[in-house]
């Protein structure tokens, strides 16, 4: 699947042409999981980040990734940390040259509702 957003500018002779603004890009696997979203983005500050995803047997997220372009330099990883009800207890970012950054963890009551998110590290929300 793709969307995208092109629009008109003039070249140095005066003659419109479309330029392309942003490009998004989504890959999926068999099972209708989201593996790869990659992003091309040619406005005031080109850049292009790709994303990519696995998940556990349950269809949980264990781990998203993102590249800071096209070339694979890796930007950031959060890993997801589930239960035996698939509940998520804990989520870990890690960034490029700063090895740990934050972890967030959740505690449930029985009827699965969050009790306490707690944050370490880092970042903050």
């Amino acid at each position: 699947m793709c969307h995208q957003y092109q629009y008109l500018v003039e070249d140095e002779y005066g003659v419109q042409k479309k330029r392309l603004f942003w490009k998004n890009i989504y890959s999926y696997d068999e099972s209708g999981y989201l593996m790869e979203f990659t992003e091309f983005n040619d406005s005031f500050f080109p850049h292009t980040y790709k994303h990519a995803y696995v998940y556990d047997s349950c269809g949980n997220m264990i781990s998203e990734t993102q590249y800071g372009d096209l070339y694979g330099i890796f930007s950031s990883k959060r890993v997801y940390k589930y239960g035996r009800k698939n509940e998520l207890l804990a989520e870990t970012t890690y960034f490029r040259g700063d090895g740990f950054d934050k972890k967030t963890s959740y505690v449930y009551d029985d009827k699965m509702n969050v009790l306490k998110k707690e944050f370490k590290g880092k970042g903050k929300d």
